[in-house]
């Protein structure tokens, strides 16, 4: 009998182990997937920042643009207001002349 309780013992004892080991696994699984999961979050993360930061110049850039366009716009409307302004001054008294002409031409 002493064998066989040996037997049941050593039985026993790899069983214990089998299951110390399955447990070992598991949780050494169970954190290297956890490790992965946030190496890869933090490589997304990363990547989602690199291309936050290129949107934003794009975004900075096209407003530069957009401000500068609308600069350019400004001056050659007030250039076109100030030419308008300047041939209208240059025959303003020869229009008040005819119109005077006009309203006083008798008929």
């Amino acid at each position: 009998m002493n064998e066989l309780d040996f037997v049941f013992k050593k039985v026993i004892e790899i069983d214990r182990k089998s299951n110390e080991i399955k447990a070992k696994t598991k949780k050494e699984i169970a954190d290297k997937e956890m490790e992965l999961k946030n190496k890869l979050k933090a490589l997304d993360d990363k990547e989602l920042q690199g291309l936050k930061i290129e949107l934003e110049k794009k975004y900075t850039l096209a407003i530069k643009d957009a401000k500068n366009s609308a600069r350019k716009m400004l001056e050659e409307t007030d250039k076109q207001a100030s030419q308008i302004i300047e041939n209208y001054n240059s025959i303003k008294d020869q229009l008040k002349q005819k119109l005077s002409k006009e309203i006083i031409k008798p008929n």
